[in-house]
Order: structure tokens, then sequence, then C-alpha cells
């Protein structure tokens, strides 16, 4: 019984290093991609309705709607990195509310959205960002998010659930209301 829970605590610490060394190494920023075109205008119906952008060209919200003919740049052509950069693209009134831990904070970017998208100009033309393609955390982070949402869950429970599943130091997301 006792070289069993030896074992258990070695794996476990094993797989915290594996994914240590992951988030440390997959989760650096390669620069960004400007993808998409004009569109006409229009809003989406984030809370706030603000078009903040940080001092490092990150968007905080967006109240602009992404291109419906935004091609997704290479790095997100696999089929799970399409799903979520097209959830992030479409859904910014999601993930501009959920927090990231991969320590990308330092990058300038204010929640688990900026992992994708860089920001979305007026004219509807979609900056992704490279980042998330290669950090499992923002995939992961990402993926319980959307998986909450489609359930219907509110965005404070979605924040709350992420918030106990991804302890480390959270990008300076501002609380869902």
């Amino acid at each position: 019984m006792r070289a069993t829970g030896v074992v258990l605590r070695l794996a476990v610490a094993g797989l915290l290093l594996a994914g240590l060394a992951a988030g440390a190494s997959g989760c650096s920023s390669k620069g960004s991609a400007p993808v998409g075109g004009p569109v006409g205008g229009g809003t989406s119906a984030s809370a706030g309705g603000m078009n903040e952008v940080n001092g490092m060209g990150y968007m905080v919200h967006t109240d602009h709607v992404a291109d419906p003919a935004t091609v997704l740049p290479s790095f997100a052509s696999a089929p799970e990195l399409a799903r979520l950069y097209t959830f992030a693209m479409r859904h910014p009134e999601v993930l501009t509310y959920i927090p990231c831990t991969c320590g990308c904070g330092g990058m300038g970017h204010e929640s688990v959205w900026n992992c994708y998208v860089r920001r979305i100009e007026a004219d509807g033309t979609v900056v992704f960002d490279e980042h998330a393609a290669g950090c499992r955390i923002c995939q992961d982070i990402a993926r319980d998010a959307i998986r909450l949402w489609q359930r219907g869950s509110p965005l404070p429970e979605i924040w709350q659930a992420i918030d106990a599943a991804y302890p480390g130091q959270q990008t300076p997301t501002d609380y869902p209301v």
C-alpha cells in the first residue's frame, strides 16, 4: 500500500513537471497575424461595449464583429486549434472575461481571449495571436470555458470553475458582470 502511494505521488509530480515544462517552453509569443477583411461594421453584445487596447496592443474588450470571411492562419489549421481559434474570434463576449494562468499576463494578455486574438479592428479584420497554438494551458482553459458556456453556464460560474481548476498567476481579467 505504501509503495502505491509513493508511485502515485511520483507520477503526479512527473505530470506537474511535464506540464510546467510545456507551459514554459510552449507559451511564447511568436507574433501575430492579421487576417480577414472589411465588413459593414456592427457590434456584438459584449459587456461595456469597450474597445480598449492596452499598451502592448492587446484589446481588453471588443464590440467589433469579426469578418465572417476571415480565414484562420496556418498555425491554427489543426482541427482542434481551428475550433478554439474560431470560437475566440466569434465569441469575444465569453473569452474576454475568462482569465488565463499560463503566465502570459506579462506579454500584455488581459484574458484567455488574447491568447488567440490580439484584437478585432473596426472593419472586422482579426489580428490573431499565435500564442495559444503552442500553449496547452491556454487550450485547456478555452476548451473548458467553451464546454461550460455551451451547457448554459453563466460567465461568473465559468470564471469560478476556471479559477478552481487552473491555479497560478492570472491575467488581469475583468470579472464578468
